[in-house]
C-alpha cells in the first residue's frame, strides 16, 4: 500500500510540474527557441536517488559517498558547471547565459542521506543540484522523531531549507 500512494503522489507532482512547465513555455512562445537549433545546448541529466555507506544496500539506484565524490570530481575535472532547473528556464525564457558545459544533478525522493552525504559533498566540489522531495514524507519526517535514520527516512523541512 505505501508504494501505491507514494506511485499516485509521484504521479500527481509529476503532472504538475510537466503543466507548469508547459504554461510557461507556452506564455512564452515568441522566445522559445528550437529544441536542437544552431543555438540550443545539451544538457545531460544525471539523476541519483540514496547515497549510503553500507555496501550491502548499494546496487543500481543507491551508490556510496565515494562514488558520488569520484563523479563529482571528474565532473569537475572535465569542466562541467552544475545547473537548475532556474537556470535552464532562464535560458529557454529570458535568454540568459548558460555555462559553457552544464550538467544538472538530480536527486530523487528527497531521502535523508541526501542532507548527510550529498549535500556535504556538493558544498566541497562547489556543485548545485536539484532535489525532488515526496512532500508528504517530508511532512511526516518533519513532525516526527524517526527523522535520521539514513537508509530509509526522508528530509525534514528545516534540512530542505538549508539545502
Amino acid at each position: 500500500m505505501r508504494l501505491g500512494f507514494r506511485h499516485t503522489a509521484f504521479q500527481a507532482v509529476c503532472t504538475v510540474l510537466v503543466l507548469c512547465f508547459a504554461l510557461g513555455l507556452l506564455e512564452r512562445a515568441d522566445t522559445v527557441q528550437p529544441v536542437f537549433g544552431e543555438d540550443s545546448v545539451r544538457v545531460p541529466i544525471l539523476m541519483y536517488h540514496s547515497i549510503l555507506r553500507d555496501s550491502a544496500r548499494q546496487g543500481k539506484y543507491v551508490i556510496s559517498p565515494a562514488v558520488l565524490a569520484a563523479d563529482l570530481d571528474a565532473l569537475q575535472a572535465k569542466g562541467y558547471t552544475a545547473v537548475t532547473v532556474s537556470d535552464l528556464l532562464a535560458y529557454v525564457q529570458d535568454g540568459a547565459d548558460l555555462p559553457e558545459k552544464p550538467v544538472m544533478l538530480t536527486f530523487d525522493d528527497g531521502y535523508y542521506n541526501n542532507y548527510i552525504y550529498a549535500y556535504p559533498l556538493l558544498k566541497q566540489y562547489g556543485m548545485r543540484a536539484v532535489l525532488s522531495p515526496v512532500a508528504s514524507l517530508t511532512e511526516r519526517f518533519s513532525q516526527t522523531d524517526e527523522a535520521e535514520q539514513e537508509a530509509w527516512s526522508y528530509c525534514t523541512g528545516r534540512e530542505l531549507r538549508e539545502m
